[in-house]
């Protein structure tokens, strides 16, 4: 019996061995392809995103160089009605809005006292979030993203640029796009029970996911989390 145990030992434990082996390197190989899997769509997503940003851009550029908008945005309309103006912007705003089907609203928010105020185009610039508008002005005249609006429990994203009228003395315009964040959230596919993509702000806070659960959870205080970048949350 004695010699059969030690026969058993001899040939099982070295089987043993090879499998336990086999099955720990085999498992190590499927993780290194997924995690190469993973970020290969993580880089594709960045670069989808990094284009889409750059149609919002080009969107409030080309509204910048727009000359009759920024005549119309700088005007005193103390004495004269705005329909001229208002018929002009709407149908410039909804053309632009036609090339980019996701943009909400386009709106503009200045410091002209005499524009109308039609809590959809035009906002006194008093209504602006004063951290966007001193985004905007860190920007110095640059197209980006602004910040993160609540509105009627949706939430969206805020592109704008400074208008900088400077013909008009102290007037100032800030101009506007609102994406909903669910349009961000699509990019990243459906969420899985092994897997959640989370798009980050630079204060670590989640501002878009393809799991709704995630939306308002902050991961500023995690090590290892990098602020202001797409991380893949693994499970």
């Amino acid at each position: 019996a004695k010699l059969l145990l030690a026969v058993t030992v001899l040939v099982f434990l070295p089987m043993l061995s090879i499998c336990l082996y086999n099955y720990y390197e085999t498992r190590d190989i499927m993780i290194q392809r997924e995690y190469e899997r993973l970020d290969t769509e993580m880089a594709q997503w960045i670069d989808t995103l990094e284009e889409k940003i750059k149609d919002y851009d080009t969107v409030l550029n080309l509204i910048y160089v727009d000359r009759k908008t920024h005549m119309y945005l700088c005007q005193d309309y103390s004495e004269q009605g705005y329909e001229k103006m208002y018929f002009y912007l709407d149908e410039h705003f909804q053309n632009m809005m036609l090339v980019q089907t996701d943009i909400g609203r386009i709106s503009n928010y200045s410091t002209n006292n005499t524009l109308p105020e039609d809590g959809y185009y035009f906002y006194p610039k008093e209504q602006f979030p004063h951290k966007m508008y001193l985004k905007a002005i860190e920007r110095n005249g640059a197209a980006g993203y602004l910040g993160i609006l609540e509105k009627e429990g949706e939430r969206y994203f805020v592109f704008g640029r400074l208008m900088n009228c400077y013909s008009a003395g102290n007037i100032r315009n800030i101009i506007t796009i609102q994406v909903n964040s669910e349009n961000f959230g699509s990019f990243f596919g459906e969420a899985s029970e092994e897997n959640r993509t989370l798009l980050l702000d630079e204060s670590g806070s989640i501002i878009a996911s393809n799991d709704a659960k995630y939306q308002d959870y902050d991961f500023s205080g995690i090590t290892g989390v990098l602020p202001g970048s797409v991380e893949n949350q693994h499970m």
